[in-house]
């Protein structure tokens, strides 16, 4: 049996100085290879560039899909950023592929910022570990309803806001 299919995504998030991230993501596979590079603003989380491109696809909406990033710039990483992300980059005139590709790069940035205190809450005890999520949205609202442990109505934040 032979191999006919791959696919590999590397996203990475790095600081640029003390107030701003850049998070990059890149798609390889058979058919298509693209990335996407986004700058985001700190706390506000302000995406205040985004670039990138396909080096490899078949359609002409995602060969075009570049220029669609410039459409994210001003956008906030939050909640409601997919359905933002989905109809400017996506949908029937944009290229899903380009549009996945944004909003994974921008996730990464929020797991980027929550992976040491969600690292620091394994010490403590379950009403300790509530507190400190209930903190960190309270200093971050941008972090409600980004992802499933800061959801409003999750098991970790509900009734608590």
């Amino acid at each position: 049996m032979v191999l006919c299919y791959t696919r590999n995504k590397h996203a990475a998030v790095l600081p640029l100085g003390e107030d701003k991230l850049r998070a990059t993501n890149r798609l390889e596979d058979t058919h298509y290879a693209a990335h996407v590079e986004v700058e985001v603003l700190l706390p506000d989380l302000e995406i205040t560039a985004a670039r990138g491109g396909f080096e490899r696809c078949f359609n002409k909406e995602c060969a075009e899909a570049a220029a669609l990033l410039d459409k994210a710039v001003g956008l906030r990483v939050g909640s409601g950023l997919t359905k933002l992300i989905d109809s400017l980059v996506g949908g029937t005139r944009g290229c899903h592929i380009m549009a996945n590709l944004l909003f994974e790069a921008c996730d990464a940035v929020i797991l980027s910022l929550t992976a040491q205190q969600m690292a620091m809450a394994e010490a403590l005890d379950e009403e300790q570990r509530a507190e400190g999520l209930l903190q960190m949205v309270q200093m971050n609202p941008r972090l409600l309803n980004s992802c499933i442990a800061f959801d409003e109505n999750g098991p970790l934040l509900r009734g608590r806001l």
